[in-house]
């Protein structure tokens, strides 16, 4: 490589005087040229005549290029214009070769004593028909380096194989450890594997070319783009081979780290990594969440232990608490049952929030108790679930529930306990406490109250499951959509309540509820005292301006 610098004064590329052929096309090739591109060298783009490189026709694309560089028919995009194709051959030299014709092998062929590296992405064997291959070209120049970067290499049983960017996300490993823990493998959002493989690739070709220029010998490498999407799996290869243990999916979650990820925040989403154990406290501080310097969450280990049992945030007035042990169906130990109940106790108490969306994580609303962890858990230890069911039966403003699955006993305690519920099409709900040996206290305290008591006692004495479009026609819920639609119908809901009043909708709840314990003339003189008390409210003050001005109300609970 030579090091004389450029007429402009400037400090020379890394890899001036350098000569590129470059016989690649789509994206890791083209990337892997560009890189060295990009450092100086010359990089002659070899392309097919007519069509040119495929990516040529791969969007973005601009409105309009004034001029075109390009005569277009009307209708057409310009070959020049395409955003992938920019982006993957700047500062290259371009040249039309027709690499099935003579004349073109033999223009190829002038070009190799003055090149020192060659980068093709044919498929296995194509140049080696052409008489194009390392071994014929390596004779008209042997200090030649050629790059050959294939889906599964030169050799071995995949050779031959077509893929595509999922295809090789697939095989290298990738798309089973990324996405959540209860659903589908994702692919990744960028073409990763292939961006990756042609960065390989150039620092494979650099250290090739370091052994030419040292040796006089050049060497021909074989780059497989799922080589590279294995070998990036780094920890979940480590964890295999010295555990034997699979590295599973955890969406955004720091894996065996807890806080570690991206969680929901008021204005966005937020990324946060706990950090030693003395700065915890300092986090949860910053969080504004002083109940997480429990001592349950102390040191890394607790924290894990005890992470994300129940989810909590707020988004424009609506409190989102999300039951999150998907691995055991939100089965609700004595750690989530507290934070259910602190969550609860929020709603309440909090006057940013004016309605919640109770849910469940992964496949199930909740399968009720988690019964070996209560069996070890201490007497007395947290609130009980007469406790979580009165902290919720108080709260005046709305519960919505989006049960999202499976909902069985306690489950179904706290779907009951809220004031609408919107249920998945495959949502199953039961009471198998009789099955089991044991009694129920949503069953008998919350169920009869909402279907006749005949139908109460089939449920609780059978112990059979009830599914969705039954519990529909029982009333046991307001709506059924499929299962991709029961948020946006929770949240749907939770929007035409939070554009409400607060303070009437409060009352209105309490006086509903409480009035099923009176007698006529009693429920409907506290009605009446409910209804003066919200009339003297400034949110009733500005109902009625904002009325008479046509305009919409702007409420603030006062």
């Amino acid at each position: 490589m030579t090091t004389e610098s450029l007429n402009n004064g400037s400090l020379p590329g890394l890899l001036e005087g350098v000569r590129v052929i470059d016989l690649t096309h789509y994206i890791s090739g083209p990337y892997c040229t560009k890189l060295m591109a990009t450092l100086g060298a010359d990089v002659i783009k070899i392309e097919r005549p007519g069509s040119g490189d495929p990516i040529r026709k791969f969007g973005p694309f601009p409105k309009a290029l004034t001029p075109a560089p390009v005569p277009v028919i009307e209708g057409e995009v310009s070959p020049e214009s395409g955003a992938w194709f920019l982006y993957l051959n700047t500062s290259k030299k371009s040249l039309t070769l027709d690499l099935n014709s003579d004349e073109g092998k033999d223009i190829l062929k002038s070009l190799i004593p003055s090149a020192q590296i060659v980068v093709e992405n044919f498929a296995p064997g194509t140049l080696d028909k052409m008489g194009l291959g390392y071994s014929d070209l390596q004779k008209l120049n042997p200090g030649l380096v050629m790059t050959s970067i294939t889906n599964y290499g030169q050799t071995g049983p995949y050779r031959d194989w077509k893929a595509t960017e999922l295809n090789l996300y697939a095989a290298g490993g990738l798309m089973y450890i990324t996405g959540e823990p209860e659903s589908e493998p994702l692919k990744e959002g960028a073409p990763l594997a292939q961006l990756g493989a042609g960065q390989t690739a150039f620092v494979a070709t650099m250290g090739a070319l370091m052994h030419s220029e040292d040796t006089g010998q050049g060497q021909h490498i074989d780059l497989a783009i799922a080589d590279y999407a294995t070998n990036i799996l780094e920890n979940a290869m480590m964890q295999y081979s010295y555990s034997g243990e699979e590295y599973t999916r955890v969406g955004n979650r720091g894996y065996g780290r807890a806080a570690w990820g991206i969680y929901p925040c008021q204005d966005g989403y937020v990324g946060i990594i706990s950090g030693p154990d003395t700065r915890w406290p300092e986090i949860a501080g910053i969080m504004e969440r002083e109940e997480l310097s429990d001592p349950r969450f102390a040191s890394r280990n607790g924290r894990l232990i005890n992470a994300d049992e129940a989810l909590y945030e707020i988004r424009d007035g609506i409190a989102y608490i999300t039951m999150n042990r998907p691995e055991k169906m939100n089965a609700i130990d004595p750690e989530m049952r507290q934070i259910l109940w602190d969550s609860f106790q929020d709603v309440q108490n909090n006057p940013e929030v004016r309605c919640a969306i109770v849910t469940g994580n992964g496949r199930a609303f909740s399968t009720g108790h988690d019964l070996v962890a209560m069996s070890n858990a201490r007497a007395n230890e947290g609130p009980s679930t007469g406790d979580l069911y009165v902290v919720q039966a108080n709260i005046w403003k709305p519960i919505i529930a989006a049960i999202n699955g499976i909902c069985l006993a306690q489950g179904c305690g706290i779907a009951l306990g809220s004031d609408i519920r919107v249920a998945s099409s495959e949502a199953q709900f039961g009471w198998p406490q009789a099955k089991r040996g044991l009694s129920s206290v949503s069953g008998p305290a919350l169920l009869s109250q909402v279907v006749p008591r005949n139908i109460a006692f089939e449920f609780l004495f059978t112990g059979d499951f009830v599914d969705a479009q039954r519990a529909l026609d029982l009333m046991l819920v307001n709506y059924v959509v499929p299962p991709e639609e029961v948020m946006p119908k929770a949240e749907e809901l939770a929007r035409k309540i939070t554009a409400n009043a607060p303070l009437s909708i409060a009352a209105i709840k309490e006086v509903s509820i409480k009035g099923t314990e009176m007698g006529l003339e009693e429920r409907v003189n506290y009605a009446q005292k409910k209804r003066d008390e919200v009339l003297l409210t400034e949110d009733a003050k500005e109902g009625v301006k904002a009325f008479a001005e046509k305009r919409a109300p702007v409420w603030t609970g006062r």
